[in-house]
């Protein structure tokens, strides 16, 4: 304890035990009859008066000591703060562990002290801990210490830049957009399509690479993309050879028919001439 403090609380004990010690007890067997009667009523006039004379002394010393302690508590306000980094959201509750270090002077050397969450100060969070945005933290000094520090910390949307999406399998070509839905995770967690992100497509009607991007909305930010493959489905092309053969039919028939017209006619031709011939 320091000197001014000792010297506060030397003094209010003496002015108490003076007021303890003083009373007509301790002086009911020096007198007798009624002049113990009368001995005994002084005293106890006197002590009654000795402690409405201590009385505003005491409550003096009592703010004294209040003021004492209160000039002796060190301020947090120079104190370093630790542990209260932007954080990712990830759908969990945000309560960092917070560190205060502060710089004092003993003889002549600067140290440095950890302080103890709990005893040395409190810490109070104010804000939504979940979702993304700011937390604003009051640090209030206790015990040897006072003072108060007003800091905080922000949550930061997901960045869906670190996401994966699981592997999409090859799809068969219909004609129409293909567009499967995509199971994106994020740290272990399965994200919801419609509240965590959004689907986009490209390349995704014909045979080949098609491209998926998801792109992070609400308490998701950045995005990320996967590609998948179309492939020709092969009903579709039995069909085809069925529909082309009666064309291609249809051609050799017409060439078979003009030979057998161009044939015959060369024959006519050639039985004409030797007739000629033969006249």
């Amino acid at each position: 304890m320091p000197q001014p403090a000792r010297a506060l609380t030397g003094a209010a004990c003496a002015l108490v035990l003076s007021t303890t010690m003083f009373t007509p007890a301790a002086f009911a067997d020096d007198a007798e009859g009624d002049d113990a009667t009368t001995s005994r009523n002084a005293i106890s006039a006197a002590a009654d008066s000795i402690r409405g004379e201590l009385g505003p002394a005491l409550s003096t010393y009592d703010q004294a000591k209040k003021t004492l302690e209160a000039l002796e508590a060190t301020d947090i306000a120079t104190a370093r703060v630790q542990g209260l980094q932007d954080m990712m959201y990830d759908g969990t509750e945000k309560r960092p562990t917070v560190t205060l270090r502060i710089d004092s002077v003993k003889d002549g050397k600067k140290t440095e002290t950890s302080l103890r969450e709990g005893v040395d100060f409190n810490v109070r969070f104010d804000g939504d801990l979940v979702d993304p945005g700011t937390v604003h933290v009051t640090i209030t000094g206790a015990g040897d210490y006072t003072g108060t520090v007003e800091t905080g910390f922000v949550i930061l949307p997901a960045d869906l830049a670190n996401a994966t999406i699981d592997m999409i399998p090859d799809h068969v070509r219909t004609s129409y957009p293909i567009e499967p839905d995509p199971v994106v995770k994020l740290d272990g967690r399965t994200l919801v399509k419609g509240v965590d992100y959004e689907v986009s497509y490209s390349e995704n009607v014909n045979e080949g690479t098609a491209t998926l991007m998801v792109k992070g909305i609400g308490n998701c930010a950045g995005d990320t993309h996967a590609t998948f493959q179309i492939i020709a489905n092969p009903k579709e092309g039995k069909i085809g050879y069925r529909a082309v053969f009666p064309y291609v039919a249809a051609a050799a028939l017409a060439c078979f028919a003009a030979f057998v017209v161009l044939a015959g006619a060369l024959i006519h031709k050639r039985r004409k001439t030797k007739r000629l011939q033969a006249k």
